[in-house]
């Protein structure tokens, strides 16, 4: 099986098809680490929540709210932040 970008790993981006060239062990090394997968809403999110974070202090400061259907974070729960022991 050839490890080059076409044929087989065609399919695969640039980036990702660079990884083929590596020995075994780098490779499995990096589709074990974590990785943040793209959503365009989340990124609009993310960026909204930045502008938020830049915003100048004053006497009333915007807010956001964010809703989202219960028990679908991908994260395990000991790894989820803790929000209520900040307020």
């Amino acid at each position: 099986m050839s490890k080059s970008g076409d044929g087989v790993a065609g399919h695969l981006a640039p980036g990702v098809r660079e990884h083929l060239q590596l020995g075994d062990d780098a490779r499995i090394a990096m589709m074990q680490r974590d990785r943040w997968i793209d959503y365009s809403r989340a990124g609009e999110v993310l960026d909204r929540l930045e502008r938020l974070l830049a915003t100048p202090e004053r006497d009333r400061m915007p807010c956001l709210l964010l809703h989202g259907e219960r028990r679908r974070s991908r994260r395990p729960r000991s790894q989820r932040a803790d929000h209520s022991a900040q307020a």
